[in-house]
This record gives structure tokens, sequence and C-alpha cells, in this order.
């Protein structure tokens, strides 16, 4: 059994529906051209979204267009003989044919209504009886194929919740009081149901594996958002093998943040991504270009690219995949393994850090439902404000559970806190200890003002770390960062700057918060309110979206204070969002990025390891290894107005300062061999790179002795 980590996958996501007369698939065109993919691993359908089955199954329904034939079989077969590793496609909730035969077990709204994903009904996995045909049916596909694993895809509740008379009996006879949305009006009972849902879906998940680890030991297992901090699942996560997630252009970022989050948790991991131009089923093909970008993104964190590819079942073309879907395929998997020597077992250098709380994020997806809660924010999207700003400015960012702070906060220069609602105590104490040691923290908004059940407390429990405390929260849906320190005079525009965290025409809920400043804190810009707050029923607004600066404040919008050896900066507004925001549709605010720049370079002095100058379309990653550090160029820029990335080499020149702990020995362009000329720069080194063309590695190789 082969439940190795391999780098060079593919997924034959073949939803095929039980209606057609037959559906073809040509076993040699196939293998022929896996073959010439140079992949390692396949993933294959058993039970598909439809709710049939690729094989003979006796707990099931058979896809009738197969007319007979065996088709995962014959495919696992083929796959094990040409030395791939084979993962089993399961499609858990999903299922026509179980609507028809036990509509008891969908996943239905408060009022009984089914609840559909897209197209299809989902079943609820509190079902007992629907957790059981689950076992069922997946420990006979682990005995009866040469599987060396799962993938279950679509394992979840849908996000409104479901009201089935199991999760119904369940709900009520661990928490003691009905599921209801009347019953649901408060941050406790909005994360008892948040609660719910996650252990309802541990046990069932739980339940599964243990069922096929008994007919089969050693399984290797996949699922679907397996290290994705949304679920707040790190307790079942921690039996994944792999974790899992989508990668879908034109959203590169966020695929570079999803990859950094499961990252997080030290297991391998793949991105996902169809070969389409749109989404899964497209029936289209992608650019080389854009399936390199992505796989650069993963493989730089040592992570994998699985790229899908769909056979046409019938008509024409039946029974094959589209020549073009297995050239640029082809193309993008030979570029991986290329590269592989320079991306398989690498750790991060810890430069910038920004701690993943399970607490925080159910916490913000019980007040999210709570009516006039103002956290409807999604901790996830400041997470990514942060993300963009630091990609911008070439600051690699990493990820660390709450809970693993003792072993792996106290290694980076600066860690940032993101709108963290609430900070535990133990938490708190690591925060402190790592600060007055030297490290630099950064903090925005409400972070440490909510208690875990959501009430707020009458002060930070940070406020020592920041120098302040906490007073009131602004009446103004809106405030303008004003009377700036001269530090960031010729940064930004001599003008107050708007602070608004959602667009168009509406007062946010996420107002600025009133501080008192503590002594020996330094404030580097003040709040200003608005004339009025725009009341767009009354009439009573000046101009279309937001009311114009009116009185400055006494109170600080940035503050710097001084923790024994290290530094604090903290922003009491919702500054993330509002950069992402900005005034535009489009959002992010340069003015807003180059005060957050000024805040972290020049006040914070940070980051001291590497600090890049070049274009923001090339994104960076520093990692290492026993030779030195490897430092990874990646090139993400889109085409005009198109979710392709562009083939074109971005010419520079691009500065890199490094200074490591250890004398530079020199600087190598890995694929070319090709060594770079190096200065010495305040002890470290300084190099330029010409251009960047998709994604260019240097090696920086330790020397022997200590740095100059």
């Amino acid at each position: 059994m082969d439940n190795r980590f391999h780098m060079r996958q593919l997924f034959c996501d073949w939803h095929m529906p039980n209606f057609l007369p037959g559906i073809a698939f040509d076993l040699d065109d196939y293998f022929g051209n896996i073959a010439r993919t140079g992949a390692e691993c396949l993933i294959f359908h058993a039970k598909n979204a439809h709710g049939n089955c690729l094989y003979p199954t006796k707990v099931g329904v058979v896809n009738r267009g197969m007319g007979g034939r065996d088709i995962f079989g014959e495919v696992c077969d083929r796959a094990k003989r040409m030395g791939l590793q084979f993962i089993a496609y399961y499609n858990v909730i999903l299922s026509f044919e179980l609507a028809r035969t036990h509509p008891e077990w969908q996943q239905v709204d408060q009022h009984g209504n089914r609840l559909l994903f897209v197209h299809y009904p989902s079943m609820c996995m509190s079902n007992d009886e629907f957790i059981l045909h689950v076992s069922n049916q997946m420990e006979e596909i682990a005995r009866g194929y040469d599987i060396d694993g799962f993938f279950l895809d679509l394992q979840y509740f849908d996000h409104r919740g479901c009201y089935c008379g199991s999760c119904q009996r369940k709900f009520k006879a661990r928490y003691g009081y009905s599921l209801s949305p009347a019953n649901l009006v408060t941050p406790h009972a909005r994360l008892d149901f948040v609660d719910f849902k996650i252990l309802m879906r541990e046990q069932s998940m739980r339940a599964w594996q243990v069922r096929c680890e008994h007919a089969k030991p050693g399984l290797l297992w996949m699922w679907n958002h397996a290290g994705d901090p949304r679920f707040a699942a790190r307790n079942l996560d921690r039996h994944a093998t792999l974790m899992s997630g989508e990668a879908h252009p034109p959203e590169y970022l966020t695929a570079d943040l999803r990859a950094g989050l499961m990252q997080a948790t030290s297991a391998p991991f793949v991105l996902m991504m169809p070969e389409s131009q749109g989404s899964w089923g497209d029936w289209t093909v992608t650019t080389a270009p854009t399936l390199k970008g992505l796989s650069a993104l993963a493989i730089a964190r040592g992570g994998a690219l699985n790229v899908n590819h769909v056979p046409y079942p019938c008509g024409d073309y039946a029974g094959k995949v589209a020549r073009p879907v297995w050239d640029v395929t082809a193309e993008t998997l030979a570029w991986v393994k290329e590269r592989e020597p320079w991306c398989t077992g690498k750790q991060p250098v810890p430069i910038c850090a920004c701690p993943i709380s399970e607490t925080n994020i159910k916490l913000f997806q019980a007040l999210g439902g709570v009516p006039g809660t103002p956290y409807w924010d999604d901790h996830l999207a400041t997470i990514a404000s942060l993300h963009q700003l630091l990609s911008e400015l070439h600051i690699p960012l990493g990820f660390f559970y709450e809970e693993d702070a003792p072993s792996r906060m106290h290694d980076y220069e600066l860690v940032v806190l993101p709108n963290l609602l609430h900070v535990s105590d133990a938490f708190a104490h690591e925060l402190r200890t790592f600060v007055e040691q030297g490290g630099r923290l950064l903090a925005t908004y409400q972070t440490s003002l909510l208690d875990p059940a959501g009430n707020r407390l009458p002060n930070f429990s940070l406020a020592d770390l920041f120098g302040v405390d906490f007073h009131a929260e602004s009446p103004y849906s809106v405030s303008y960062l004003d009377r700036l320190d001269p530090c960031f005079r010729g940064a930004v525009p001599d003008m107050p700057l708007l602070i608004k965290d959602f667009d168009r025409g509406e007062n946010p809920s996420n107002h600025a918060l009133y501080c008192a400043l503590r002594p020996g804190a330094r404030p580097l810009g003040y709040l200003s309110d608005p004339v009025i707050e725009s009341d767009f029923e009354s009439e009573r607004f000046i101009y279309h979206d937001h009311c114009p600066p009116g009185r400055c404040t006494e109170y600080p919008a940035i503050v710097v204070n001084s923790y024994g050896r290290g530094r604090v900066a903290f922003l009491p507004v919702p500054f993330l969002r509002a950069f992402q925001s900005g005034s535009l549709s489009r959002g992010r605010s340069p003015f807003l990025k180059e005060v957050f720049r000024v805040l972290v370079e020049d006040q914070l002095e940070v980051p001291r390891r590497i600090r890049v100058r070049a274009p923001a379309s090339v994104k960076i990653m520093v990692t290492q290894d026993a030779e030195g550090w490897l430092l990874h160029l990646i090139h993400i820029q889109q085409e005009s107005d198109s979710m392709y990335l562009d083939d074109f080499e971005r010419i520079g020149p691009m500065e890199i300062r490094a200074n490591p702990d250890w004398p530079v020995r020199s600087v190598t362009e890995c694929l070319s061999g090709k060594p770079l000329s190096m200065g010495k720069d305040q002890g470290g080194i300084r190099f330029t790179i010409p251009s960047v063309r998709d994604h260019l590695i240097l090696r920086i190789e330790k020397g022997v002795g200590t740095p100059s």
C-alpha cells in the first residue's frame, strides 16, 4: 500500500448521472496520456455527486450507463499496474438516489424544506442510518479494491444549518433545549449550534475511518477542506494524512493563503484545481502559465497541485479526455518535477506569523448570526486582508495554531493579531513573554476585547501591551486617520485617510474604538470623526456614500508601545478591512498600505532576516534546509481583466537584502546553476535579480563561521 505524499497528482472528477444510456471510458487512451504526464497519484470516482457508483455496489446504486462494466475497478487495476498511487473518491452527502429512497435523511431548513448544494440534495451527517449506510459502502470499496486511500468530498453541513429530525433530537439531548431559530438568538446558543455541527461532522467522519481502517489498515486519508480553519476541525483534521483545499483562478492570493493555512498543520497538503476556464465541470481548458502559477504557490510551501481532468462520457468524443487538457497537464507536471528537489522537505524561515484561533473562528460564526451584533465580519476575511497587505510588501506570512504558540511563535520576528476578539490567559502569557524578550507584535481593532462567550470586556485583556485602555465605541460608522506623525511624511498624502470597512452607501457596524493612552505609549496618529453620521432614509447625508471628516479627536488611531525589550503597534480601528475595501469597488487602499509599511518596517523594524524590493506582482517565500535558505520568487501577473496568468518576463532589477544568522557563501539560481554576484550589507548580504518569469528559485548557501 502506498500512503506516501506525492507532488504530482491527478484527479478525475467524473460526476456521471444515471439517465445516460451509456458512458464510455477508453482505458488505453487514458493511461497512455497519464504516462506522458509523469503523474504519481490518481484520484478516481467510486461514488459521485449524483449518488450512483462506478463499480457494481451491493450497498448503493450502480450507474446503469456502464452497461455491466466495473469502470472504477478497471481504472484501479491499471493504475496499480502502472505504479500509481490510487485514491478512491467518495462524495459523502450528495445523492439524488438517497433523496428518493430515504427523504428523511436529507438536510432541511427550519421550515422543513430540503437544503441543496448547488443543484444536489444533501444528506445529514447526524443521521445514524445514513452514517451506517456510508460505513457499509466505504468498507465495501476498501475490501473489494486495491486502493491506497480515500478522498472524501462534500462532507459538511449546509452553512445555514440543518433542522432535520435527527439534528433536533441530538441537539436537545446534548444541550437541553430545542433546536429552533427562536432559540438561537444569543451568542451562547449560537456557539452551541456551531459546536454541534462540528461535533456531528467529527463523529461521523471518525466512524467511517475506524470502520475502513479495520477492514484495511494503513489507508491514506484526504478530505476536501482538511486543514481549512473555517471548519474549526483541528481535532478531526489530525486524522487526515494529507490536508486538501481548492484553488480557483483568478483567486491566486486566496490559493496561496489556503496553502499557508494548511501548512500550519505541519502535515503534507495539496491544492486541487479544475483544468477548465471556470469551475469544476466546465468542459474547457485553462492555460499552462495559469496552472504553473498555482503549482508554484503550492510547491514553494512543500505542497502539491492536483490537476483535474474529465473524459467526455458520450457522443463523438466519448471516453476520452481532450488532448489539449493532457498537453497542458503534461507541460505543468514536467515543470513541477524540475523544481521538486528544492521544494520537498523544506521548512519555512520564520519571519512574520498570524495565529489561527478556533475559539475566535467559532465566535465570528456565532456572533455573525446574532441580530444587532457588529461582528458580522468573517475572521478569515480579515486574515485575507492581512495576507494581501504583506504579500504586496513582500513579507512572508506564516501561521501557527494558538495552542502551538509555546513551540512555534517565539522563532518569528513579528506576530500579527488581526482583530482576534478573544485572547486566552495562556496565549496572553505567551504574547507577553514573546514581546518582553524582544519580539514585535501588531494588533488591530477589537483584539482581546471579548470573553470566550462573546461578551465585551470592560478593557482589552492586552491593554498593558497595547499601551491604551478602552474608553468607548465611536458612534460613527466611518472614521479618518488624521494628524499623522512625521514618520509618515512623504509616504501618504497630507490629508485625513478614510477608515471604512464596508463599501458603498452603507453604514458599517464595525466602528472605530475610542481609547485612552497609557503613560509611555506613543501616538502616531489620531481619529477624526465625520461631520455627521449618514442617515440615508431621512436624507441627512453628505455626498453619496459617507460624510467628510469634521472634528479631530484626542483619541489615538495608531499607537506604538515599548514592552520589555520588544515593541507593540496597535490600531484600534478596522484597519485591515478598510484596506481591502477602501473607497473603491476594487478596494486595496494604496495609502493605508503605506501606513502599514512604515509602521512595520520603520517603527517595528521588521523584517530583519530578509527584505525584498520588487513589483507587487512578484510573490516571495523563504524556506530553509541544512544547506541554507531557498528564496522563491513567483510572478503572479494576470492578463488585463482576465482570470489567466500572463506569460511574460518581469524585468527588474529586484533588490534582495538577506541577513541570516550565519555567513553566506554564495547565491545561485537553482535550475540553471548560475551564480549571482552579492555584496555586504549591514551584517548580511545584498544582491539584485534582473528578472522573473514564472517561478525563480535561488539558493542562499550557508558558509562556515559567524556573520561579519
